[in-house]
Protein backbone atom coordinates (compact mmCIF):
# COMPACT_ATOMS: atom_id res chain seq x y z
CA UNK A 1 0.00 0.00 0.00
CA UNK A 2 2.95 2.30 0.63
CA UNK A 3 3.78 2.38 -3.06
CA UNK A 4 0.45 3.88 -4.12
CA UNK A 5 0.13 7.66 -4.14
CA UNK A 6 -1.77 10.53 -5.78
CA UNK A 7 -0.54 9.30 -9.19
CA UNK A 8 -2.84 6.28 -8.86
CA UNK A 9 -5.81 8.60 -8.33
CA UNK A 10 -4.79 10.65 -11.36
CA UNK A 11 -4.56 7.48 -13.47
CA UNK A 12 -8.01 6.35 -12.24
CA UNK A 13 -9.52 9.71 -13.20
CA UNK A 14 -7.86 9.36 -16.63
CA UNK A 15 -9.94 6.15 -17.02
CA UNK A 16 -7.05 3.71 -16.53
CA UNK A 17 -8.07 0.30 -15.20
CA UNK A 18 -7.07 -1.05 -11.80
CA UNK A 19 -4.94 -3.59 -13.67
CA UNK A 20 -2.99 -0.86 -15.49
CA UNK A 21 -2.45 1.04 -12.23
CA UNK A 22 -1.38 -2.17 -10.45
CA UNK A 23 1.24 -2.91 -13.12
CA UNK A 24 2.68 0.59 -12.89
CA UNK A 25 2.95 0.53 -9.08
CA UNK A 26 3.83 -3.21 -8.86
CA UNK A 27 0.94 -4.08 -6.55
CA UNK A 28 -2.19 -6.20 -6.95
CA UNK A 29 -5.46 -4.91 -8.44
CA UNK A 30 -7.10 -5.51 -5.09
CA UNK A 31 -4.52 -3.23 -3.40
CA UNK A 32 -5.32 -0.49 -5.94
CA UNK A 33 -9.05 -0.92 -5.34
CA UNK A 34 -8.61 -0.74 -1.55
CA UNK A 35 -6.40 2.34 -1.83
CA UNK A 36 -8.90 4.16 -4.07
CA UNK A 37 -11.83 3.23 -1.79
CA UNK A 38 -9.93 4.49 1.27
CA UNK A 39 -9.35 7.77 -0.55
CA UNK A 40 -13.13 8.09 -0.99
CA UNK A 41 -13.20 7.08 -4.68
CA UNK A 42 -15.81 4.52 -5.67
CA UNK A 43 -14.51 1.68 -7.83
CA UNK A 44 -17.94 0.11 -8.28
CA UNK A 45 -18.86 -0.76 -11.84
CA UNK A 46 -21.03 2.18 -12.72
CA UNK A 47 -22.26 4.07 -15.70
CA UNK A 48 -20.92 7.43 -16.77
CA UNK A 49 -22.60 10.10 -18.84
CA UNK A 50 -20.83 10.85 -22.10
CA UNK A 51 -21.88 13.01 -25.07
CA UNK A 52 -22.31 11.77 -28.64
CA UNK A 53 -19.59 13.34 -30.83
CA UNK A 54 -22.05 14.20 -33.59
CA UNK A 55 -25.30 15.36 -31.99
CA UNK A 56 -24.17 15.93 -28.39
CA UNK A 57 -26.88 13.67 -26.92
CA UNK A 58 -26.01 12.40 -23.42
CA UNK A 59 -25.78 8.63 -23.01
CA UNK A 60 -24.72 6.08 -20.37
CA UNK A 61 -21.49 4.15 -20.94
CA UNK A 62 -19.27 2.01 -18.73
CA UNK A 63 -15.64 2.92 -17.94
CA UNK A 64 -14.53 -0.04 -20.04
CA UNK A 65 -16.46 1.14 -23.10
CA UNK A 66 -15.19 4.70 -22.74
CA UNK A 67 -11.58 3.46 -22.48
CA UNK A 68 -11.95 1.08 -25.42
CA UNK A 69 -13.52 3.41 -28.00
CA UNK A 70 -11.80 6.47 -29.50
CA UNK A 71 -15.11 8.03 -30.56
CA UNK A 72 -18.55 7.72 -29.01
CA UNK A 73 -21.89 7.76 -30.85
CA UNK A 74 -25.47 7.43 -29.68
CA UNK A 75 -26.67 5.70 -32.87
CA UNK A 76 -25.55 4.13 -36.12
CA UNK A 77 -26.89 7.19 -37.97
CA UNK A 78 -24.55 9.47 -35.99
CA UNK A 79 -21.65 7.10 -36.66
CA UNK A 80 -22.35 7.15 -40.41
CA UNK A 81 -22.61 10.95 -40.37
CA UNK A 82 -19.22 11.10 -38.60
CA UNK A 83 -17.38 8.88 -41.10
CA UNK A 84 -18.78 10.67 -44.16
CA UNK A 85 -16.07 12.65 -45.88
CA UNK A 86 -17.54 15.76 -47.53
CA UNK A 87 -14.21 16.38 -49.29
CA UNK A 88 -14.32 12.99 -51.06
CA UNK A 89 -14.26 13.51 -54.81
CA UNK A 90 -14.55 10.22 -56.66
CA UNK A 91 -12.62 10.23 -59.90
CA UNK A 92 -12.10 6.78 -61.45
CA UNK A 93 -9.18 7.91 -63.61
CA UNK A 94 -7.39 9.13 -60.46
CA UNK A 95 -7.85 5.70 -58.86
CA UNK A 96 -6.28 4.05 -61.91
CA UNK A 97 -3.35 6.46 -61.84
CA UNK A 98 -2.81 5.84 -58.11
CA UNK A 99 -2.81 2.07 -58.65
CA UNK A 100 -0.32 2.48 -61.50
CA UNK A 101 2.00 4.61 -59.33
CA UNK A 102 1.84 2.16 -56.40
CA UNK A 103 2.35 -0.86 -58.70
CA UNK A 104 5.73 0.69 -59.53
CA UNK A 105 6.84 -0.30 -56.02
CA UNK A 106 6.28 -3.99 -56.80
CA UNK A 107 2.92 -4.17 -55.04
CA UNK A 108 0.26 -6.66 -56.18
CA UNK A 109 -3.34 -7.05 -55.02
CA UNK A 110 -3.78 -3.89 -52.97
CA UNK A 111 -6.30 -1.11 -52.35
CA UNK A 112 -5.16 2.42 -53.18
CA UNK A 113 -6.12 5.16 -50.73
CA UNK A 114 -5.94 8.95 -51.08
CA UNK A 115 -5.30 10.53 -47.66
CA UNK A 116 -7.06 13.83 -48.44
CA UNK A 117 -10.02 12.14 -50.19
CA UNK A 118 -9.29 13.79 -53.55
CA UNK A 119 -8.75 11.10 -56.20
CA UNK A 120 -7.21 13.67 -58.52
CA UNK A 121 -4.37 14.36 -56.06
CA UNK A 122 -1.91 11.56 -56.85
CA UNK A 123 1.08 13.07 -55.06
CA UNK A 124 3.21 10.41 -53.28
CA UNK A 125 2.59 12.03 -49.88
CA UNK A 126 -1.17 11.62 -50.45
CA UNK A 127 -1.14 7.88 -51.28
CA UNK A 128 -1.31 4.72 -49.18
CA UNK A 129 -1.71 1.08 -50.24
CA UNK A 130 -3.62 -1.40 -48.07
CA UNK A 131 -3.21 -5.17 -48.41
CA UNK A 132 -6.96 -5.73 -48.41
CA UNK A 133 -10.28 -3.93 -48.42
CA UNK A 134 -10.70 -5.07 -44.80
CA UNK A 135 -7.55 -3.16 -43.78
CA UNK A 136 -8.76 -0.16 -45.78
CA UNK A 137 -12.13 -0.13 -44.00
CA UNK A 138 -10.47 -0.63 -40.60
CA UNK A 139 -8.43 2.52 -41.30
CA UNK A 140 -11.61 4.44 -42.19
CA UNK A 141 -13.26 3.19 -39.00
CA UNK A 142 -10.39 4.53 -36.85
CA UNK A 143 -8.71 1.20 -36.12
CA UNK A 144 -4.98 0.72 -36.72
CA UNK A 145 -4.19 -0.87 -40.09
CA UNK A 146 -1.03 -1.91 -41.94
CA UNK A 147 -0.45 0.12 -45.12
CA UNK A 148 2.40 0.71 -47.57
CA UNK A 149 3.75 4.26 -47.43
CA UNK A 150 5.39 5.19 -50.77
CA UNK A 151 7.45 7.97 -49.12
CA UNK A 152 9.26 5.64 -46.70
CA UNK A 153 8.73 2.60 -48.97
CA UNK A 154 7.79 0.50 -45.95
CA UNK A 155 4.71 -1.25 -44.59
CA UNK A 156 3.70 0.75 -41.52
CA UNK A 157 0.94 0.87 -38.94
CA UNK A 158 -1.42 3.70 -39.94
CA UNK A 159 -4.10 5.37 -37.85
CA UNK A 160 -6.72 7.72 -39.23
CA UNK A 161 -6.03 11.30 -38.10
CA UNK A 162 -9.66 12.22 -37.54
Amino acid sequence: MRKLNEGAITMWKALKSTGEIAIKYKVTRQAVKKYLNRQGISTAKGQFYIACEVCGKKMHRSRRYIRKARHHFCSFACYMKFIENPKYNQYRQGQKIARKILTGFGLKDFVAHHRDGDDKNNDMSNLLAFKSQADHMAYHRFAPAIAFNPITQKWELQLSKR
